[in-house]
C-alpha cells in the first residue's frame, strides 16, 4: 500500500483553513435607520382663530304724539275757559253724537269703569263698541293721538309682528366626522410603527387645539348670551304706561273739575257740558288705548331686541366654529399625507 505524501495533506489543511477564514470574514447586514417622523409634524397647529363680532341690533324706541288741538282743548277746560278751539270742539262733536247720547256715553264712564281702564282692564263691551265707531269717524280725525311704533333693525314692531327666531343651527357640540386611515394592509415594523406613533402623538396635540378653540368660543357665546335681558326693556315700558295713566287720570279730573265750574256759573249750556264731558272721556278713552298699544309694542319690541342680539351672536358662534372646523379637517389632510409618505419612506427602506 502506497503511503500518503505529507505535502499533499498539508495542502489540503491549508485550503480548509483559508476557506473558513474567508467565510468568517463575511461582513453582517445593518438594519436600516427608522428616521424621526416626529420632525414632519413640527409646525402642526391651528391658526390663531379671531372671533366674530355679532351684527349690532339697531332699533328705534317710537313714539306717542298728542293731538295738539285736544291738548289745546283740555288746557282751556282744565282752568275753566270756553276759548274758539273749546267751542269748535263742541260742534265737531255734536256732528257724531247728540247732546242728549254724548251724556249718555259720559255718564257710562263711571269712577269704577275710569279705573278699570287705566289699569289696563277692558271696558264694557257695548261702551268699547260706541267708542270705536265713534272714533273712527273722520270729524273727530284731528282729535286722536297718533302712535309711531317702535322698529328693530329697520323692522316696525306692533302686537302682531313674529318675532326674529334665534338660529335653528345649534352647533354648540359639532358632531364632525373625520376620516380613519386604513393601514390594515401594511405589515407592522419598526419603522411603520415610528411613523404611527408620531402621526398619533401629532393628532392628539391637534386635537386638544381644536378643543381649547372651540371652548374659547363657546364660552364667548356664553358670555354674550348671559348678558342678553329683555327685562330691564320691559321693566322701563311698564314704569312710562303707569306714568302715563297717572297723567291721563290727572288730565281727566282736572278737566271735568273746569266743566264743572263752567256749567255752574251757566258759562255753558247743559248740552254744551253734554258735548264737551263727552269729549273729554273720547280724549281719554283714545289715549288710553294708543298707550296701552304703544306698550304692547315696546314690549314686543324688547323680545325682538334680545332675540335679535342671540341670534347675532349664535351667528358669530356658527361662524367661528366652522372656521375652526375647516382649518382643522384642512390640518388633518396635511397629516395624513405627510404619514403617507412616512409609510412609503418605510417601503422604499424595504422596512415594510
Amino acid at each position: 500500500m502506497k503511503a500518503k505524501s505529507p505535502l499533499k495533506f498539508a495542502s489540503l489543511s491549508l485550503v480548509l483553513f483559508l476557506a473558513m477564514s474567508l467565510y468568517n470574514c463575511k461582513p453582517k447586514e445593518t438594519p436600516p435607520e427608522i428616521p424621526d417622523f416626529t420632525t414632519g409634524y413640527k409646525d402642526v397647529k391651528l391658526p390663531d382663530v379671531t372671533q366674530t363680532t355679532p351684527v349690532a341690533v339697531t332699533s328705534t324706541p317710537g313714539s306717542i304724539t298728542a293731538s295738539t288741538t285736544a291738548t289745546t282743548v283740555s288746557s282751556d277746560l282744565s282752568a275753566a275757559q270756553v276759548t274758539t278751539v273749546v267751542t269748535t270742539t263742541a260742534s265737531d262733536v255734536q256732528k257724531v253724537v247728540t247732546p242728549t247720547d254724548a251724556g249718555k256715553l259720559a255718564t257710562a264712564f263711571t269712577p269704577a269703569v275710569v279705573n278699570t281702564m287705566l289699569s289696563g282692564g277692558a271696558i264694557p263691551a257695548d261702551l268699547s263698541a260706541s267708542m270705536k265707531a265713534i272714533a273712527a269717524n273722520p270729524a273727530l280725525a284731528s282729535y286722536l293721538p297718533k302712535v309711531t311704533n317702535p322698529s328693530v333693525n329697520g323692522i316696525v314692531v306692533s302686537g302682531l309682528v313674529k318675532e326674529i327666531p334665534p338660529s335653528s343651527k345649534d352647533i354648540d357640540d359639532p358632531v364632525i366626522a373625520l376620516p380613519d386611515f386604513d393601514v390594515a394592509d401594511v405589515t407592522a415594523s419598526p419603522c411603520i410603527e415610528a411613523a404611527q406613533v408620531a402621526y398619533d402623538a401629532a393628532r392628539k396635540a391637534l386635537d386638544a387645539n381644536k378643543v381649547a378653540q372651540e371652548k374659547i368660543v363657546n364660552d364667548t357665546y356664553a358670555t354674550r348670551i348671559a348678558g342678553i335681558s329683555s327685562a330691564t326693556c320691559k321693566t322701563t315700558a311698564t314704569a312710562a304706561l303707569t306714568v302715563a295713566a297717572t297723567a291721563a287720570k290727572t288730565k281727566l279730573d282736572q278737566q271735568l273739575a273746569g266743566l264743572n265750574t263752567l256749567l255752574t256759573n251757566k258759562t255753558i249750556s247743559q248740552d254744551m257740558y253734554n258735548l264737551l264731558s263727552f269729549f273729554v272721556y273720547f280724549d281719554l278713552y283714545n289715549s288710553v288705548v294708543a298707550a296701552t298699544g304703544f306698550y304692547s309694542a315696546t314690549v314686543k319690541a324688547c323680545d325682538v331686541i334680545a332675540d335679535a342680539a342671540m341670534a347675532a351672536a349664535k351667528t358669530a358662534q356658527t361662524t367661528d366654529l366652522a372656521k375652526i372646523k375647516a382649518a382643522y379637517d384642512a390640518t388633518l389632510a396635511s397629516m395624513q399625507t405627510t404619514y403617507n409618505n412616512s409609510i412609503k419612506t418605510c417601503h422604499d427602506q424595504g422596512q415594510g
